[in-house]
């Protein structure tokens, strides 16, 4: 009879492990060491724990599914062994129960409380299962008598700490209460279920590492940027890292230490002309990608730093300045602004006259 309910349980144990395990994005293993305390009619509910009274070592499997930063599913296999006696002998038991239970856990270490990455890691868990029981009575007080092999439902919820170790490994700690809904097996039977308080240690060990498709060493799961080249150094999100905070990864960034534009790859251009800084020969001047960002205040094609005259448009030949009746004098030295196109002129620009006398040679035919 025991064999077949043990059998059934383990049978149930397993398809549920199969079925969330086929859908999980990840999950664990834990293989623990248990102690428990009873908490019942004998010692009047009173929770007396941590006495430890003649504890007897147990154990446990525990599996886990990855739902959400902030749940896992856990299933739970565990023997647990006890034995009480009153204070004053004349009444006692010995216990051996197999829990199965399917449980929630709540992690602290969710990304809003603690980092989803912290290496101590608290949680909290509840759930439902069931409890295959076997009990030796020992007393002379008996209100009940103990089935043997009997199966009866349980609820377990508790608290504890993971550490974290390294990537795959983590050491974990627990107290669960137990409470299976049946309140003979301790052969006495007021109405009130017993329960027991299981303590529990051992090590966690990822079932397979975690997937990270763009290999930068965190996973999908906690990675916010999962297309960042494999040999770029990444934060604890994922992402590449960005000194500047400009919206440019350094890996991308041509100027990593000042913030600036994802048009300029992330350099800056103060004086807003389009040319980035980086390239700009005049860097706080609004200048023309011609002269390499500096200035052609006039637009004659004269850069103003070669520009004698930087605010009037000019010719090249005179360093910008104008001629304006364009007879090869610039203006500044011109002192016949005027003069007709076509006439020929002396170094001062106004019409020639080379024999002196005061008629200028288009008109003089006699020049000499």
């Amino acid at each position: 009879m025991l064999r077949n309910n043990i059998k059934i349980l383990l049978v149930v144990f397993v398809t549920t492990i199969a079925c969330f395990s086929a859908k999980a994005q990840g999950g664990s293993i834990g293989f623990q060491a248990t102690i428990s305390e009873y908490d019942g009619d004998l010692n009047g509910n009173q929770h007396h724990f941590y006495q430890f009274s003649k504890p007897k070592l147990g154990g446990a499997i525990v599996l886990q599914q990855y739902i959400s930063p902030s749940f896992n599913l856990v299933e739970k296999a565990s023997y647990n062994s006890m034995e009480y006696r009153t204070s004053d002998g004349l009444s006692g038991f010995k216990a051996n129960h197999i829990a199965l239970n399917l449980k929630l856990r709540y992690k602290f270490n969710n990304g809003y409380i603690f980092k989803e990455d912290a290496g101590i890691a608290p949680f909290l868990t509840a759930g439902l299962g069931a409890a295959l029981i076997n009990s030796e009575q020992d007393t002379e007080l008996s209100s009940a008598k103990i089935s043997d092999n009997k199966v009866a439902a349980n609820v377990a919820f508790g608290a504890g700490i993971t550490f974290q170790l390294n990537d795959r490994v983590g050491l974990e700690v627990a107290n669960t209460i137990n409470a299976p809904l049946y309140d003979s097996w301790d052969g006495i039977n007021t109405g009130n279920n017993d329960l027991y308080l299981q303590h529990s240690a051992g090590l966690v060990f990822k079932l397979r590492k975690a997937t990270d498709t763009d290999k930068d060493g965190v996973a999908d799961k906690k990675d916010k940027c999962k297309d960042t080249p494999s040999n770029v150094s990444v934060d604890s999100q994922g992402c590449a890292f960005d000194m500047d905070r400009d919206g440019v990864a350094d890996y991308k960034d041509d100027c990593p230490n000042e913030a600036g534009l994802a048009l300029y790859k992330g350099c800056p251009d103060k004086d807003n002309d389009g040319i980035a800084d980086k390239d700009d020969r005049c860097p706080d001047v609004y200048g023309t990608n011609r002269f390499f960002g500096c200035p052609d205040s006039d637009n004659d094609g004269v850069e103003d730093k070669l520009d004698k005259c930087p605010n009037q448009p000019g010719l090249d030949t005179f360093k910008g300045c104008p001629d304006t009746d364009g007879d090869g004098v610039e203006d500044a030295l011109d002192k016949c602004t005027d003069t007709a196109k076509g006439t020929q002129v002396d170094e001062t620009g106004c019409p020639r006259d080379t024999d002196g006398d005061t008629i200028v040679d288009k008109d003089d035919e006699c020049q000499h």
